[in-house]
């Protein structure tokens, strides 16, 4: 009777210690609930170190949802890679952001020519898992760059095309607004001289939908390489880091320098 309890307390002990190393093997949780999508994020991109790595990916292996959420960062990271290898970005290049920083600005009512984020170094080596973010959030909600990854969900782009706002926003400064077809709005964030010419930061908004686009052109005469389009305000409320750092990192590979002064702008918008 006496060696029972021992062997009682034996298994207690084993099962004590499987439920420790479940409850270490991994950072910052107990349950496979607790990996959290910047977990997979920073894993995906080669961000953890190699005990961190192990310990967290001995966890994904054991449940098959935790697999196909890393699944899709790994999709996602890989395809934001390609995209950069691809060599050099084509001629007047576009590319438009959601939610940024600019847009809060203007709904508290603050001036219309807002921060652009900070400018960075262009890109070398592995892709920043902020960028590995901004991958899954496109996928998520439809990265045009030039091709369509999927069905999107209608948007202010739909009725107002970024070429139509180019062409409004013509001759208006920054801060400047022109009213489009189908009740959108379309306003100057920012204008850029660039390797591949003047590109314009925009906003397009109809009803609650805001997106944002970077133009490239003259005149009449503008075109999109890239658009991000989000949903409903209030819909992926990490956009906004993710989006800046995926803009930045583009004005930054085709030579962007800062945004124009007023004079600066309004030379280059002349006929």
């Amino acid at each position: 009777m006496t060696g029972q309890p021992m062997t009682g307390q034996a298994t207690t002990g084993q099962a004590t210690t499987g439920q420790a190393m479940t409850g270490t093997s991994g950072p910052g949780g107990t349950g496979p609930e607790e990996v959290t999508d910047d977990m997979l994020m920073a894993l995906a991109d080669d961000e953890l170190s190699g005990e961190t790595a192990t310990a967290l990916r001995r966890r994904i292996a054991a449940d098959p949802e935790l697999t196909a959420r890393l699944a899709l960062f790994e999709t996602g990271a890989a395809d934001l890679r390609a995209a950069f290898a691809a060599g050099p970005v084509p001629e007047r290049l576009l590319r438009s952001v959601m939610d940024s920083p600019m847009a809060q600005s203007a709904e508290e009512g603050g001036s219309n020519v807002t921060p652009l984020p900070r400018r960075r170094s262009p890109l070398t080596g592995a892709v920043p898992m902020a960028l590995a973010a901004s991958v899954v959030l496109a996928l998520a909600v439809g990265f045009l760059t030039g091709r369509s990854l999927g069905p999107t969900t209608p948007t202010a782009m739909a009725t107002a095309t970024p070429e139509a706002a180019a062409r409004a926003l013509a001759t208006l400064p920054t801060g400047g607004e022109a009213a489009l077809e189908g009740g959108a709005t379309a306003r100057v964030l920012a204008s850029f001289q660039t390797d591949q010419g003047l590109c314009r930061m925009i906003a397009i908004s109809a009803g609650r939908q805001e997106d944002r686009a970077v133009i490239c052109g003259a005149g009449a005469d503008w075109s999109v390489a890239l658009s991000v389009q989000a949903g409903g305000s209030g819909d992926f409320v990490t956009a906004s880091d993710t989006a800046a750092e995926m803009i930045d990192a583009y004005l930054d590979r085709i030579g962007a320098g800062a945004p124009l002064t007023p004079a600066e702008e309004e030379a280059a918008l002349a006929p």
